[in-house]
């Protein structure tokens, strides 16, 4: 994005949507930091996946928050 990077969407979506508050996120990342995963859980993140991902890993990634966002 030319404006802002992930973290600071995943911030502005969190403060500012209200039809996304709630709305499951999940991150591909190829940095490899805990500081950097810490940060992002701390935005709202849910998940972060390291690039490059294996599809299945990420489609059960997405689905577990699917129906974990289905239930409450």
């Amino acid at each position: 994005m030319p404006n802002m990077d992930g973290l600071t969407a995943a911030e502005v979506i969190r403060k500012e949507s209200i039809w996304c508050k709630d709305t499951p996120m999940i991150v591909l990342t190829a940095n490899t930091s805990r500081e950097k995963a810490a940060e992002c859980y701390a935005k709202g993140i849910l998940e972060v996946l390291l690039k490059p991902v294996k599809r299945q890993v990420l489609l059960t990634s997405v689905e577990h928050w699917i129906k974990k966002a289905d239930k409450a």
